[in-house]
Parts: structure tokens; sequence; C-alpha cells
């Protein structure tokens, strides 16, 4: 098992500082993409699929030229009306992704983008099924029996998942298959096999050459919103992740909990043995809570000393107790051997009837200071549900 770790580590490049299997899950669907890599990868897709639609607008309609000398006038010239509609239909796609940036427009561009030659594979076979090529016309007419295998190829161009690479295989295979049985009239099924498999493998060829720009694009959205000494999420993205948590729990009408973290009397270790060991209590600090918490929740750094937990799914009860399983197992020691101890604050958005994220924010940040000034290394929840 471990070497095929390995293996899958090499083919994707620099994945070795993160578990293989975590980020194969991220390569594999969106559904746990950070906010930052996904406005990264609408912005890079929406911006690859305007200059391919720009480019084939043009191409598409200039190759009339070409169909024109290769075929007869019975052939080419309804050809050329779909080549009209089609550069059209590219022309729209291309003003479309102007100015935008979400990655649902960026999914729909992306989709329009394969619809649209598809489309035009499916309205202009029929006019060649009966030609017999020679010559110059052979070599274009195997242009348009080889359009599939350009479509999918394409996907090389964008950071897509896997689940969004092969969702392009189906529908070209059965594109085919209609025109081949429909509108042929006959079928010959090893050579559907024979095009199915070989679209298959270029799907997946093309895939993972998308897969490895959506992986450089990961890794560079997590040094972005990671920070680099404690390995949290850094005060932009945690603002980012509670608001799009918190939202979520109001419209599920779900429990959501936060803690508001701050290291008793950071400030001494500081001046007493400088900012190394300073960075290095901070790391350990966060270290220890990481290990306590669930893999759903989340962890930011707010600023200086101070942490913020998420805690989706989560009433007064259950962060009770895994804070204090925390404070059980302890965060280790400060660097004159004392125990390290952090106080805090928590609330619930429920229970303390906060209307927004904010306002659930200043709650667990007041009774973190009521911690404090209660004689540290404890935390405070709601009054009705005392720590």
């Amino acid at each position: 098992m471990g070497h095929f770790a390995n293996i899958f580590r090499r083919s994707f490049g620099g994945m070795a500082d993160r578990q293989t299997l975590s980020m194969l899950m991220l390569l594999i669907h969106r559904h746990n993409h950070t906010p930052d890599v996904e406005r990264m990868r609408a912005t890079m897709i929406l911006a690859r699929v305007h200059l391919i639609s720009l480019i084939f607008a043009v191409l598409t309609v200039l190759w009339m030229v070409v169909d024109s000398v290769a075929f007869e006038a019975s052939v080419w010239q309804p050809i050329a009306l779909c080549r009209i509609v089609a550069s059209f239909a590219f022309f729209a796609l291309a003003i479309y992704t102007r100015g935008i940036r979400a990655l649902l427009q960026a999914r729909i561009a992306m989709a329009l983008m394969y619809i649209i030659p598809t489309a035009f594979y499916a309205f202009t076979w029929p006019f060649l099924a009966d030609v017999e090529p020679e010559g110059w016309s052979q070599l274009v007419f195997m242009g348009y029996a080889l359009l599939p295998f350009i479509i999918v190829g394409g996907l090389s161009f964008l950071p897509i998942t896997l689940l969004e690479g092969l969702s392009y295989f189906t529908p070209l295979l059965i594109v085919k298959y209609l025109i081949q049985t429909h509108m042929v009239g006959t079928i010959d099924v090893y050579a559907l096999l024979g095009f199915g498999w070989l679209l298959l493998l270029l799907s997946a060829a093309a895939t993972c050459a998308g897969m490895s720009q959506l992986q450089l694009i990961i890794e560079l959205a997590r040094q972005a919103s990671t920070d680099p000494l404690t390995g949290t999420y850094v005060r932009r993205v945690g603002q980012e992740l509670f608001d799009a948590q918190y939202n979520v729990a109001e419209r599920q009408d779900s429990p959501f909990t936060i803690a508001f973290a701050d290291i008793d009397d950071f400030k001494s270790v500081n001046d007493q043995f400088g900012h190394d060991i300073g960075d290095k209590v901070l790391r350990q600090t966060a270290d220890n809570i990481h290990d306590n918490l669930r893999k759903s929740d989340l962890l930011v750094r707010w600023g200086g000393e101070e942490f913020l937990l998420i805690m989706p799914n989560t009433d007064h009860a259950g962060a009770a107790h895994m804070i204090e399983r925390l404070y059980e197992n302890g965060l280790g020691l400060r660097p004159d051997g004392s125990a390290l101890t952090i106080s805090m604050g928590v609330a619930e958005r429920q229970a303390d009837q906060s209307q927004t994220w904010e306002e659930l924010l200043v709650k667990a940040d007041a009774r973190m200071y009521e911690a404090k000034a209660a004689g540290k290394n404890r935390y405070v929840a709601s009054a009705s549900h005392p720590a």
C-alpha cells in the first residue's frame, strides 16, 4: 500500500506534505474545497473558456472554406449552416464569460464549451455518413470523425475534478451511439466498443492533466489560506468559513458552536524567552487543540495568541465534552516547566439566539474575558449552560 501511495505522490508532485487520501478526495470531487480554491478555480476556468471560445468562434466559421474544397455542395452547405450556428454560440459563450467570477457560472460555462461542439458533431456527422472520401477530402473527413477525441482532449486545459472530467465521456459516447444506430442505420458493436475504449483512455489522460492543475491550485490556496506558523486557517479565510458554516446552520436550523481561546500569560513567554520560543508555544497550542477536534471542526488563528474553534452541528453539550477533554489532556508545558493553559469563551447559535455570526463571535469573545477574570485556565459558556 505504501508503494502505491508513493507512486501517487510522485505522479501529482508536491503532495508529500499532505495526507494522500485527503488530497485524493479533493481531486475526486469539489465538496470539501475551500472558498479560496473555488475562487481560483473559477477564475482560471472562466479565463480559459473565454479564450478557447473566441478562438473556436473564429476557426469554426473559417473552416467552411476547407469544407467547400473537400466535399460536394450537398454535404458542405448544410454543415456550413451548423458551423454558423456553432460560431454564434461560441461568441455568445465568450461574451458570457466576461466579468464573472462565481464557480457556478464557471461550471455552466465549462459545460457549454463541451455541449456546443458535441451538438455540432451530432448534427453534422449524419451528412458525412455516406461520404466516400478520397485524397484531400479523406483528411478533412478524419477530422470530423476524430472530433469527440478533440473535445475530451480539451479537458487537459481546465482545473477539474475526476468526476467532472469523466462526466464528459458519457455524453459523447451516447451521441456516437445514437448517431450510429438511429441516424446512420447500421451498428458495429466492436467499432463502438473500440471507440468507447479509446475515448475513455483519452478522457482519463486529459482528466489527469486537469487534476494536476487543480492540485496546484489547492496547494497555492492552502499556502495563501493557512498560517505558516501554526498550520491553522488565517483570519481572512476563517471569517469566510465562519460565515458559510453559520449560514448553513441557519438554513438547516442546526446547532452551531464556537469557542474563542486565548493562551494564558503568553506575553510573559515572549518577554522572558524570546519570540522564537513564543512561536514554538503557538505551534504547540495549535497542534494540541487540533488533535482534540473532529474532522468537521475548524481551527483559525484569529490574531496573536488567539484561536477560534468552529464546531458545526455541535450543541453546548457536545462542545463542552470536547473542551473538557482538551483541558484534561492538557496543552503541554511552558518553557519554565509550568502547565501551558488557555482561557475560552463558548457560544452556541440556538442557545444564545444569535442573529449573525458576528454577534455570536462577540458573545464568545466576551465570555473568554470572563474566563480570564475568573482565574484563567477555564472556559465560560452561557448562563443556561455553565462550564
